[in-house]
């Protein structure tokens, strides 16, 4: 008996031969999927439910690793501007006013448009800290809505000079210890569907000690390091000008914050060398 028969439909395995089964059927016991295979298989199998997908495509859930739930509520903003002036402009100030239920209210809009997309895995890049507690509140909404997510908590000790506001960065003892706070509260809940990252903002927005700080701790934590990377030439020009002329992703290989686990983002405009290092 299975509490769950999806049927009828192309269903997209994961298997070794990658099979897409038509008719196929899908078969769900507790929070388990029990049994794939083709519809005629189950054809005598009791269900307390049964979807009929024909006509449909069945397949395991998407994984966006890379999004920012806080940005849900300024869809528009700024999208004819440059990612400096856009920056500077409209997102960071934006971030400032974000309290506890502008950050729920956001998170919450942004992983019901991840499960309407079918993506049910995310790595969000949760920067915005203006007051204490917003990364839990995005927790929150990972719990609700069920989805297996990642809170990447963000980190900004620096930038002035490239339009981070006072009240977006914070000193490294600070930002650090909320990280412990919320891995000590998060991590590995609700059966390891949550996970806890850190997330170095941008290479220009972190001072060199901020950086190794938080290579020391993802590695104490075996956790991972997510961080953008030469989204722009304006990146690497900024990071040059806090980093003693080097790009974001040599100052990232310097300072020996990269390895097998660290997510980077964007990397658009990375030169040969860089990538083959």
């Amino acid at each position: 008996m299975y509490d769950l028969l999806i049927t009828g439909g192309y269903v997209v395995t994961m298997n070794g031969r990658r099979e897409v089964l038509y008719p196929g059927a899908v078969a769900v016991r507790g929070d388990t999927v029990a049994a794939v295979g083709p519809a005629a298989d189950f054809a005598g199998a009791g269900a307390a439910r049964v979807i009929d997908a024909s006509g449909k495509a069945v397949f395991p859930g998407l994984v966006n690793t890379h999004t920012h739930l806080f940005q849900s509520l300024l869809k528009g903003l700024g999208d004819d501007r440059s990612l400096a002036d856009w920056l500077v402009t409209a997102t960071l100030p934006s971030a400032l006013e974000f309290r506890s239920r502008e950050a729920y209210t956001s998170a919450t809009l942004g992983c019901l448009d991840a499960l309407h997309s079918g993506t049910t895995t995310i790595v969000d890049f949760n920067y915005a800290h203006p007051v204490p507690g917003l990364g839990d509140e995005a927790v929150r909404a990972f719990r609700e809505l069920g989805l297996r997510a990642v809170l990447a908590r963000g980190a900004s000790d620096a930038g002035e000079d490239f339009g981070v506001p006072r009240g977006l960065r914070q000193p490294p003892e600070e930002i650090l210890g909320d990280f412990r706070r919320l891995y000590e509260r998060y991590h590995g809940r609700e059966n390891d569907r949550i996970r806890v990252w850190l997330a170095p903002g941008a290479v220009w927005g972190c001072s060199e000690r901020m950086l190794r700080d938080i290579r020391r701790l993802a590695t104490e934590c075996r956790t991972g390091i997510t961080v953008h990377i030469s989204e722009t030439p304006w990146d690497r020009r900024a990071a040059a000008a806090v980093h003693g002329g080097l790009s974001d992703a040599l100052v990232l290989q310097t300072y020996g914050v990269l390895g097998p686990d660290v997510l980077l983002v964007h990397c658009v405009h990375l030169t040969p060398e860089e990538i083959r290092a």
